[in-house]
């Protein structure tokens, strides 16, 4: 009960100067005042009510995460009893499988070397991202083709290139020599495999001309065949670049010496006065005379046939050459010398 006698009166709260609380509150509660107020009144209780629930969301997941991991140590715990359980009995292998499921790599590596699982020891080298270590378990269980990969992995190019060859896998094996800078092997791998180009590129750099060439001209007849094929040749391909290999073989045979073989991949590729040069230096005369005359360079025909033993052909084709130049007198005088009596004295 409220003590009448401790109230003043409203006139008397007015008086000594006391809010008239009536009139506030009917003034912030009424007409558009009073919307506003509400809306204010209404978004604080919302927030009032979010802020309850994060935290009760908030305390639900922290003892979550915490029965989470109570349970998740519980497992760890009674994974590394059964680990050492294993131990004790000397199943190393199976303990080495227990420590590494909980992430004791340690102790994993541990009990695989004890137990001679060189696999299993590879396996967790490998996921550990230890290249060199798994590369030699993979090695002394035999599996060369993954330890030739983690040598890869390693960057150890020229281990892993050996590794490759012995499993036959010699394209690998190639790129690895490549890698590790050694051209020689790397290309002997590349002509077993059959990838004949690289291969070829790769004597050539050396200087080993009568090794590329051979390989060229087979690379030449490859494109060659291919080329010939409905869309066989590569696009934007025209066959002058086709016969570009060839020239390039031809050039090489010349270099190491052999020029009849020059001479024929000359006339393959569509080089007749290379092709006349090569065979004129191989000694074959006629077929040097016939390719420069066919290249118009009828001076070179006629000496080739000089000294193939065929002066009256020489001497006709120069006859041939001064008549079309208006000479008629020193060409029948060479249709006279080439036995060719009846055009000498028509002329």
């Amino acid at each position: 009960m409220i003590d009448p006698s401790t109230t003043l009166p409203v006139a008397q709260m007015a008086q000594a100067g006391w809010p008239d609380l009536g009139a506030l509150a009917l003034k912030w509660f009424s007409g558009d005042q009073g919307v506003i107020t509400g809306a204010y009144l209404f978004l604080l209780l919302c927030a009032a009510i979010g802020i309850k629930l994060y935290r009760s969301f908030r305390d639900s997941v922290g003892s979550g995460n915490f029965r989470g991991q109570a349970a998740q140590h519980r497992q760890e715990h009674s994974v590394r009893k059964e680990a050492k359980r294993w131990k004790r009995a000397k199943a190393y292998s199976r303990a080495g499988e227990c420590f590494a499921s909980i992430g004791d790599y340690p102790q994993a590596i541990e009990m695989f070397r004890k137990a001679g699982a060189q696999r299993s020891l590879a396996q967790l080298y490998r996921q550990l991202k230890r290249w060199q270590e798994a590369a030699s378990a993979y090695e002394q269980c035999g599996e060369l083709a993954q330890a030739a990969a983690m040598h890869q992995a390693d960057r150890n190019y020229a281990r892993a290139a050996q590794l490759f060859a012995r499993v036959g896998q010699v394209a690998t094996a190639a790129e690895m020599y490549e890698r590790a800078g050694q051209p020689r092997e790397a290309a002997e791998q590349y002509e077993q495999a059959g990838v004949v180009e690289r291969a070829a590129r790769l004597y050539e750099e050396m200087g080993q001309a009568e090794k590329a060439a051979p390989l060229y001209e087979q690379h030449f007849a490859q494109e060659r065949n291919r080329y010939r094929e409905p869309g066989g040749s590569e696009p934007g391909q025209s066959f002058d670049q086709v016969n570009t290999i060839g020239r390039l073989a031809a050039q090489l045979y010349l270099q190491s010496n052999q020029p009849d073989r020059a001479a024929s991949l000359f006339e393959e590729a569509g080089d007749a006065g290379k092709a006349a040069a090569a065979h004129e230096a191989a000694g074959q005369f006629e077929a040097a005379a016939r390719l420069y005359e066919q290249a118009g360079d009828d001076e070179q025909a006629a000496q080739c046939f000089e000294r193939g033993g065929q002066p009256k052909r020489a001497a006709v084709l120069r006859a041939q050459r001064l008549l079309q130049e208006g000479r008629c007198e020193e060409a029948a005088r060479l249709y006279e010398e080439a036995g060719e009596l009846q055009q000498a004295a028509e002329l």
